[in-house]
């Protein structure tokens, strides 16, 4: 899926500078051992020839699923579930960035994540993902 998706990217010229998968947090990756949206990442990075920093973004919060949560809790539930690791805002600053997650449902995640980058000196953040659901 990454390959594909980093093909799209080279196809429709889209200009970005670094990679970031939407980051797990601890609990969530030690009960599954990995996360998904890396694996999506690394695909897009080795196709396009970018960096991907996954050092960078922490997930602070665990937070509840957001499968059974209407938009405005899904929002609420992803607020200021995202900090940037101390001295990483110089990896991405002035930096267009490519957030990866596996789904967008709401972007709610991806919103979470980006509003942090773009506080913290990114110089915007674009969105992909293996899947869009509904």
């Amino acid at each position: 899926m990454g390959k594909q998706i980093g093909g799209l990217v080279r196809d429709w010229d889209v200009e970005i500078d670094i990679i970031i998968p939407i980051p797990l947090h601890r609990i969530k990756h030690r009960e599954r051992g990995y996360n998904q949206s890396e694996f999506v990442a690394q695909g897009i990075a080795s196709t396009i020839c970018k960096p991907m920093i996954v050092d960078a973004v922490r997930r602070i919060r665990h937070t509840q699923s957001q499968t059974k949560l209407n938009l405005e809790e899904r929002y609420k539930n992803m607020k200021n579930a995202f900090e940037i690791l101390p001295g990483a805002s110089k990896k991405f600053f002035g930096k267009t960035c490519l957030l990866v997650d596996d789904v967008i449902t709401s972007g709610a995640t991806i919103n979470s994540c980006a509003s942090e980058m773009l506080a913290t000196g990114a110089k915007s953040c674009i969105a992909a993902s293996a899947a869009l659901a509904k």
